[in-house]
């Protein structure tokens, strides 16, 4: 026995490590987002004026849609081309690119919606960090992701793989006849995220494990 305990980020691979012979008990922690990395206004560079247009700015939309990965994996492409296509069938903008931590949370803030695709079905880490910018989250219908947070409240969902249903999704939540709706979701979506889904909830639950408790401070 090599541990007092295992933590897997998906929920699947708590039977799947039991299955594979892991005796310590385990624990289901889900990714997280470290809040101040995907502030889309965290930059030294940002004067206080700079910083409140930023803010009073954040309603600005230039895309419609994003998607901000890697795009490595065939499915993935194969998935992206066909909604980048319907996209531009429907008359709207799609952009798409790899950032990290503040440059992605500007593309999220300034897009109406954010689009996940999840390779393995997993609940990534993107789920978190999109709705930690206050961005509406179009997220494939994964195991454990319902058990986080609840369709058309924090985030909207798609079936998984299923391209006419993004689609639609999109066609929807992208028509400035739903803004406040969409952004009813992700307000939502940011408030969920950031009371008890951040790095601090994660190490906070790990120490807890070890019997370790820290007062916030």
């Amino acid at each position: 026995k090599l541990f007092s305990w295992v933590c897997v980020a998906q929920k699947a691979a708590v039977e799947q490590f039991k299955e594979s012979g892991v005796t310590a008990p385990i624990t289901w922690l889900p990714h997280a987002v470290e809040p101040d990395c995907y502030n889309p206004l965290a930059t030294n560079t940002y004067t206080d004026a700079l910083s409140e247009q930023a803010r009073s700015a954040r309603t600005i939309k230039d895309y419609d849609v994003s998607f901000v990965g890697y795009l490595t994996f065939k499915s993935r492409l194969d998935f992206l081309d066909a909604v980048y296509k319907g996209v531009q069938a429907q008359g709207r903008t799609f952009w798409n690119a790899s950032r990290f931590f503040e440059e992605a949370a500007r593309i999220f803030t300034h897009s109406r919606i954010v689009l996940n695709h999840a390779v393995k079905g997993d609940v990534n880490m993107r789920v978190f960090e999109v709705l930690a910018t206050r961005s509406l989250l179009l997220t494939p219908e994964v195991p454990g992701l319902s058990d986080l947070f609840t369709n058309g409240v924090h985030l909207v969902t798609y079936r998984d793989g299923d391209v006419n249903d993004a689609l639609e999704k999109i066609a929807y939540y992208a028509d400035d006849r739903h803004e406040s709706e969409r952004e009813m979701i992700a307000e939502v979506g940011y408030r969920k995220v950031l009371a008890k889904h951040t790095m601090r909830h994660r190490v906070d639950t790990m120490l807890g494990l070890a019997g370790i408790h820290i007062e916030a401070g």
